[in-house]
């Protein structure tokens, strides 16, 4: 709750890049202990700053990675979440699919 607040994502932000790296680890884990957390912050406006200091976390960013693969396509059709698998160099995987789901509904819609 409090990653996607206006101040306290940025404690958290701030707490992931400078702390030990154990607290990092641990502060990591509880915000993904939650089933989708991962991609519902990087469909915030506050929260995306939040994923982004998660995936510099050791060994817990490449969970969060693992998370937003899998999420990929619904953090995609989100504004914050686009600009950070752009940034992530995901976009294209993105785009692929969204053009697909295009072509898809327009063969259906003309059938």
């Amino acid at each position: 709750r409090f990653a996607r607040h206006r101040f306290a994502s940025r404690v958290l932000e701030a707490a992931m890049l400078h702390a030990a790296e154990e607290e990092r680890a641990s502060l990591a884990r509880a915000l993904m202990e939650q089933a989708g957390a991962v991609a519902r912050l990087a469909c915030h406006a506050f929260g995306v700053d939040v994923v982004r200091a998660m995936l510099e976390v050791p060994v817990e960013g490449e969970r969060a990675m693992h998370y937003l693969t899998k999420a990929q396509r619904r953090v995609g059709k989100d504004r914050y979440g686009l600009e950070l698998l752009q940034g992530l160099g995901m976009e294209r995987s993105v785009g692929d699919g969204a053009a697909d789901e295009l072509v898809g509904s327009a063969v259906m819609g003309g059938a």
